[in-house]
């Protein structure tokens, strides 16, 4: 653990996990699809925990409804892209991190999004490209964890062993 800045972010976690696996959170890559209320609040507590590399996508802006439930969402950050607001607060915990940021998922991007990811998180409230996104995280083994706040909290992992998106819908 090169980088001193680093080791007092995570120090609080040695303990909980050894330096040899806080250097493989420091060094994966986890790809959060959706950045409402429930993927960015996701988004933030893996940065806070040590996560070096993160993919996030999102189409949409913040707007005056978001106000009362999604974290990266203020007065100040109304009608800018929820991607570059999650950017710029992810880099404020953790200027290293490396990220890259989409705003489109379809069969063209959705490769490059799951590229070099470790686990997909899913918090997407819109059909087909949560189908794609499982189709795509089945295809090459990565785990799929979906989330939903409503009507209750609930979260199912799907991989290459589970019953598929589809089928649970």
């Amino acid at each position: 653990m090169e980088n001193d800045f680093y080791k007092k972010l995570v120090d609080r976690n040695i303990g909980l996990l050894s330096w040899d696996q806080q250097k493989g959170l420091k060094e994966t890559c986890v790809s959060v699809f959706g950045l409402g209320g429930l993927g960015g609040v996701i988004a933030q507590i893996l940065i806070r925990c040590g996560i070096g590399k993160m993919k996030i996508v999102d189409n949409d802006h913040f707007e005056p409804t978001n106000l009362n439930r999604q974290i990266f969402s203020y007065t100040s950050t109304l009608n800018q892209l929820k991607v570059d607001v999650t950017e710029r607060f992810l880099k404020e915990i953790n200027p290293d991190l490396i990220i890259e940021k989409f705003t489109v998922v379809n069969e063209e991007t959705v490769n490059l999004m799951l590229e070099g990811s470790k686990v997909a998180l899913l918090a997407i409230d819109k059909t087909k490209p949560c189908i794609l996104i499982s189709r795509a995280c089945r295809e090459k083994g990565i785990p799929l964890i979906e989330g939903w706040a409503i009507p209750f909290g609930n979260v199912r992992v799907y991989t290459k062993d589970t019953i598929t998106l589809e089928e649970v819908y």
